[in-house]
């Protein structure tokens, strides 16, 4: 679409090996943060119609989760209450514990975006309008190329996501990629809202479509790449799979080194058979290939 569009910036989900420390002069940062980001854009021909930048995403004060806890509480009282929501994997202990924090900070990514699609929504109720097409995508995005919608959505779709079927480890096939999804407006309503879809669905039952040999005699459910298959296969949507070359991106940290400086790698690495995104030029290597010692 043509029309202005919204950027979120979210610096506590971005933020590797940080060590700054935020103060009262934060405000005034993120007013200079949002300056540069209009004056960049807009110098591009880019209009901005909202940007969200937060420190932190309150997730405890929020009563859909808050009720969710206190249910988790009761059936599993010597467990951490996100152990199971929506990401479940209590294989054993260290397992459930990375599992826990990972369900915080999904949640608090998804309630995020449900912020800013506030926005979204009001600005087209404002302006009398609607977006063609939603761009959902982690604040971790590094673009390699010029990107074109048109020749993604030239394809037909619901949405669209990166095949990533050249992914090492190789994705399984009850998951979708979830690093960035491209959605007809008709139906960006279920991943805006995703963090209100997440707790109204009842997402344990995706455990139940995967075979025993995944679920683990019960100790392991859906990952948040499979939970967003279940997510489409019950909402009846048609998702097309697009080669990396049409997304040109790969999500990337600024890695603080021991001497001071800074090195960039590729972490969740994506990639695809057909049409790859070609990376000769970018000199950036995979931050697991990376000798760290």
């Amino acid at each position: 679409s043509s029309r202005d569009g919204s950027i979120k910036s979210d610096k506590e989900n971005s933020k590797v090996n940080d060590d700054h420390e935020y103060d009262d002069d934060d405000a005034n940062e993120y007013d200079t943060i949002k300056t540069y980001m209009r004056t960049q854009l807009e110098s591009l021909g880019a209009s901005i119609g909202t940007i969200h930048i937060q420190e932190r995403i309150d997730i405890d004060s929020e009563p859909l989760l808050q009720a969710r806890r206190a249910k988790a509480r009761h059936q599993h009282p010597d467990e951490d209450p996100d152990t199971r929501f929506p990401i479940f994997d209590i294989r054993y202990d260290e397992i459930a514990f990375r599992t826990a924090n990972a369900n915080r900070n999904l949640l608090r990514m998804h309630l995020a975006i449900q912020h800013l699609w506030t926005s979204v929504l009001k600005r087209e109720i404002r302006q009398d309008f609607k977006y063609d097409y939603v761009m959902f995508l982690r604040d971790d995005s590094l673009w390699l190329e010029d990107f074109h919608l048109d020749h993604v959505t030239a394809q037909e779709g619901d949405i669209y996501i990166p095949s990533c079927d050249a992914r090492n480890p190789p994705m399984d096939h009850h998951e979708l990629n979830d690093h960035i999804l491209i959605s007809k407006r008709d139906v960006s309503d279920i991943f805006g809202n995703y963090y209100v879809t997440l707790h109204t669905m009842d997402v344990q039952q995706c455990r139940h479509t995967l075979p025993s040999r995944l679920q683990n005699s019960g100790t392991r459910g859906c990952n948040s790449e499979m939970l967003l298959k279940y997510v489409c296969d019950q909402k009846g949507l048609q998702v097309t799979k697009v080669p990396q070359s049409l997304i040109p991106f790969q999500r990337s940290v600024n890695v603080k080194l021991p001497d001071g400086s800074n090195t960039q790698c590729f972490h969740k690495f994506c990639q695809s058979h057909n049409m790859p995104l070609q990376l000769e030029n970018h000199d950036i290597q995979k931050c697991k290939d990376i000798d760290w010692e």
